[in-house]
């Protein structure tokens, strides 16, 4: 055969294993791009999986903390129901009432109600509040429920719980210092600061006891919320001076010739 055909021959091998090849090449690559989207939509896949697993979560945190703060509220009414209270004056009698005392009791409409709430302003020469058991063990009581319920971090209503908190560690503090006794604390250095505790409304009380009652379905009276009569301020009686009017701000003097 000449070496021409020969030579034709081994060319067109050439370029057959050539193809083949390259072939080859091309259909690998093919393959591993079809591996890279496959792997890229399973990512995708269970990115979106992801996000609502999270979400599921968090919902279910929520509930768990609202399940929390309805658990500590019914503990918390127990214990303010369980206080022993009765009106006494500080010679150590005791004033009738109509119902049996529950610092926690809040009226529900439509209820007939087996106990009543203190009464919400204390005259301390009237009603002993230490030993009628209005003033100390409520307030503790009520300061260990609100530093629980703020730690739980619900949302906008925990401005309410600190402040509520924060209102009963001032009170509780000032207390302390005097072992409780008023009439020592109204002669104290900081009277004035009990007195704004004890006439001032506290900020975040009512409103974190009606987050409670449309959460939970937990009424709770305020009657943890210690309360004096305020101090009559004296009258200032209005003092008139009469002086001589100023030409230039009196309109008539203006117009007043210096003949008249």
């Amino acid at each position: 055969m000449p070496r021409s055909h020969i030579a034709a021959r081994e060319i067109r091998g050439v370029l057959v294993v050539a193809l083949v090849a390259v072939l080859i090449v091309w259909l690998f690559g093919k393959l591993n791009d079809d591996r890279a989207e496959a792997k890229a939509q399973r990512e995708s896949l269970q990115t979106t999986t992801s996000v609502a697993t999270t979400t599921s979560s968090t919902t279910t945190t929520i509930v768990d903390i609202e399940e929390r703060l309805c658990n500590i509220s019914e503990t918390f009414r127990a214990d303010l129901a369980s206080l022993p209270a009765r009106l006494l004056t500080p010679s150590g009698s005791q004033l009738a009432t109509d119902l049996p005392i529950d610092i926690g009791f809040a009226p529900v409409e439509g209820e007939t109600p087996t106990v009543e709430a203190p009464p919400r302003i204390i005259d301390p020469e009237r009603i002993d509040p230490v030993a009628s058991g209005l003033l100390g063990d409520p307030q503790r009581i009520a300061l260990g429920f609100y530093s629980a319920a703020s730690a739980l971090r619900l949302g906008l209503i925990d401005a309410d719980f600190d402040a509520s908190s924060d209102y009963l560690a001032d009170l509780i503090d000032v207390a302390d210092r005097y072992a409780w006794d008023v009439a020592v604390i109204a002669q104290s250095n900081v009277a004035d600061r009990w007195t704004a505790l004890t006439t001032q409304p506290p900020v975040g009380v009512e409103n974190s006891l009606d987050y409670i009652e449309e959460t939970c379905g937990i009424a709770i009276g305020a009657g943890f919320v210690y309360r004096e009569p305020a101090p009559e301020l004296p009258v200032l009686e209005q003092v008139f001076v009469p002086t001589e009017i100023d030409p230039s701000v009196d309109p008539a003097a203006r117009n007043r010739s210096p003949d008249e």
